[in-house]
């Protein structure tokens, strides 16, 4: 079968922008890419590294948890909202024409923690949890930060972004809805980002991809192509 999601959502930045500006648009987010990506690298150790010292922290605290032997960086099992999305209607006429990290492949092997590590929990656990807590939120608020910032850089992009059109908007409801459930929770928020939540139910969300903004239609296939590419990273 025939993929025409790439071809459909081709030419998308730089909408309005002459081809001297729009070449020059890329090339800095390419270098933006080149400068930022190691940033991102350089925090991979340290969660992997406050994984294994939370995870020494919940077998000394529950030694008999059968979850235990089992947990192994994952938050557990989360309640999935169910996604809804309103069937778009046909092609009008004259019509021209939106890390857990999922994407990095995981790392098979995991360095054991420390005797130093192992003795001070056994010795003062109490100070060790402490001192755990205190490096996980630093550690969520350094990547919260980060996130904003990247966030803001893309939004800044997404807006130079051409009007999606009605074909593509179809095209984008059918990838949603072959997302894997984790991964709804996530397209969630992304349509609620900078909205007053509305009154429905917990476990269901209804979305009308006709009524959303432009920057937030090409946020969701961006999301959506990178699930794709991290799905067909090799294990």
């Amino acid at each position: 079968m025939k993929n025409t999601s790439g071809s459909l959502f081709s030419n998308s930045i730089g909408a309005g922008l002459s081809d001297f500006k729009k070449e020059r648009l890329k090339t800095l987010l390419q270098q933006g890419t080149i400068v930022l990506s190691p940033e991102f690298d350089e925090m991979l150790d340290p969660i992997l590294a406050l994984s294994r010292l939370q995870s020494q922290v919940r077998k000394r605290n529950h030694p008999s948890s059968p979850t235990n032997a089992a947990y192994s960086g994952d938050a557990g099992q989360v309640l999935h909202k169910k996604l809804k999305t309103a069937e778009i209607p046909k092609e009008r006429t004259c019509m021209e024409e939106p890390k857990t990290a999922e994407t990095p492949k995981e790392r098979t092997e995991v360095p054991m923690v420390d005797d130093a590590v192992l003795f001070f929990l056994e010795n003062d656990s109490l100070e060790f949890e402490e001192m755990v807590k205190k490096h996980s939120d630093e550690l969520s608020a350094t990547l919260g930060h980060m996130e904003k910032q990247l966030e803001e850089l893309l939004d800044t992009v997404r807006s130079t972004y051409r009007p999606m059109t009605l074909i593509e908007k179809q095209q984008l409801r059918k990838l949603i809805q072959k997302l894997p459930p984790k991964n709804l929770d996530w397209v969630v928020q992304i349509i609620q980002h900078g909205k007053m939540a509305k009154a429905q139910s917990c476990d269901e969300i209804f979305v009308d991809l006709e009524k959303e903004d432009n920057k937030t239609l090409w946020r969701l296939y961006s999301y959506v192509k990178s699930v794709e590419r991290a799905t067909a990273l090799p294990l």
